[in-house]
């Protein structure tokens, strides 16, 4: 009997061992994430392989209601591409696109300088088509990981810049197979070129196109990265006719660098660019709440040749990317710094605003928009294999997230836009003028965020003198936020 007990202790002994390597071997993953990455960051890598495997879907699903892309490129040119990333992806490969039974002879190459776009199995790749396609007269078109959990992000902002009358690319949420497997959600972005016009029937030909970005690798002929330094850090993407376009531009920078801002510069600046475009262009920024288009990236220039004046295009704002210090009044680059110095300008900018905050946040119409996209894309993404973002403040640590991590993204993403939303209302509603007259004298007290004209009406005036006009403290642009005048 003793010696029948030694043997199921012993095998009891094995049992718990072999379990014991197994937990082990299963937390050896997790120890590596926090040995690698630190506690914090660890702890984000590791939930979000955790949280991957258990909800992620198995198998292949049916029930996905995006439009469907699908592509087929050669084994051999597809390890091409992959061989030595990125470097290696930036090659073109022929193949074709499959969409509503058609085929569409292609060219595809990777696209993107973040790890975010190439550093996991879905990468972000540009596709370029010869003649007719899918996409109308689109010729150029881009398929990216969308950089955020919720997958929205990107998209509403040309969504936002549509409400708004901004100038901004075809953007979709799409799903793509490559050589028929499911690759998953991407977002479907138009590349902005001298044809933009064209492809929205306003022109019959190209149009002057200017692309201000960081200086592509192997570049010798910008003289530095930032934007308004020089017209040559300015890369022209269009097969229009620039010379007319050239001395604009030219004389735009020129203006941008002078030392005093006058009247003659504001009179300058509306020959050289559509006021009205750029103002509500800096009026969907502040909506966006972004720094992601500033001094030495993702901006465009398109030069209306009938109007002979520049407008820009919104190109990857990222929806509420806030610098820390944001104030109320943002200043991206050193033009939207001399345009912002107006305050009439500042005011059609602030009206623009207002019109989009009353319109679409406070009768609720952007948030029942993110709620539809929101339910229409959730089948597909809980079907989609190859979530991967980028899980740490390192924009390196690109990994798998889960099912949980988009929707709290998407519910993170509403709330923060209604916090950013309610603090725009309020200050472009409280204003506080105070005036007092003594001994034939009128003073003038002005507290408000936003251009404010004070007008002074009446028969007799001519004895009144001002003797002191104060605005609220707003470093660079305090002066001229009030004005007298007298009829």
């Amino acid at each position: 009997m003793s010696w029948e007990n030694s043997v199921r202790r012993r095998e009891q002994h094995k049992v718990k061992r072999i379990f014991l390597l197994f937990g082990l071997l299963c937390l050896l993953p997790f120890l590596l994430g926090f040995v690698f990455f630190g506690f914090g960051d660890g702890l984000k890598v590791n939930a979000g392989a955790l949280l991957t495997h258990l909800t992620q879907d198995r198998g292949e699903r049916d029930d996905i209601d995006l439009p469907i892309y699908e592509f087929f490129i050669p084994s051999e040119s597809l390890s091409a591409l992959n061989e030595d990333l990125p470097t290696s992806g930036r090659v073109r490969k022929k193949g074709y696109m499959l969409y509503n039974g058609i085929k569409f002879p292609v060219t595809i190459k990777y696209r993107g300088m973040l790890k975010l776009h190439w550093g996991g199995p879905k990468r972000s790749f540009r596709v370029y088509l010869k003649k007719k396609g899918p996409f109308g007269k689109i010729r150029t078109i881009n398929f990216v990981n969308p950089k955020a959990f919720n997958f929205i992000k990107n998209y509403m902002t040309a969504w936002i810049a549509k409400q708004m009358g901004v100038a901004a690319p075809l953007d979709k949420l799409v799903f793509v197979k490559v050589n028929g497997k499911n690759y998953g959600v991407m977002e479907m972005i138009e590349q902005v070129t001298g044809r933009y016009e064209r492809i929205r029937n306003q022109s019959r030909d190209q149009i002057p196109v200017y692309r201000g970005d960081k200086i592509p690798e192997g570049d010798t002929t910008m003289v530095s990265e930032l934007l308004y330094e020089s017209e040559k850090n300015w890369v022209y993407k269009s097969n229009a006719a620039a010379a007319l376009s050239d001395k604009k531009l030219s004389q735009l920078i020129s203006l941008v660098n002078e030392p005093v801002i006058t009247e003659a510069t504001y009179d300058s600046l509306e020959q050289l660019i559509d006021i009205d475009a750029y103002m509500r262009f800096q009026a969907c920024l502040m909506a966006l709440n972004t720094v992601h288009v500033d001094q030495i990236h993702n901006q465009y220039f398109i030069f209306n040749t009938r109007k002979e004046r520049f407008y820009p295009v919104l190109w990857d704002p990222s929806f509420m990317w806030p610098a820390d210090d944001m104030g109320f009044y943002q200043i991206n680059d050193p033009l939207a710094y001399v345009v912002l110095t107006n305050p009439q300008w500042r005011k059609m900018r602030d009206r623009y605003l207002y019109k989009f905050l009353q319109n679409y946040h406070v009768n609720g119409r952007l948030y029942q928009k993110m709620k539809d996209i929101i339910d229409l894309i959730r089948p597909s993404v809980y079907a989609d294999k190859y979530k991967y973002g980028v899980i740490t403040a390192n924009l390196d640590d690109v990994f798998a997230f889960s099912n949980v991590h988009f929707e709290s993204s998407h519910i993170s993403l509403r709330e923060r836009t209604k916090t950013h939303y309610n603090y725009l209302l309020a200050e472009l509603s409280q204003t506080y003028i105070a005036y007092e007259l003594a001994d034939q004298a009128l003073a003038i007290r002005v507290n408000s965020n936003v251009p404010v004209t004070v007008e002074i009406t009446g028969k007799d005036t001519a004895g009144f003198t001002i003797s002191s006009m104060d605005t609220v403290d707003q470093p660079d642009l305090q002066y001229d936020h009030a004005r007298v005048s007298f009829e």
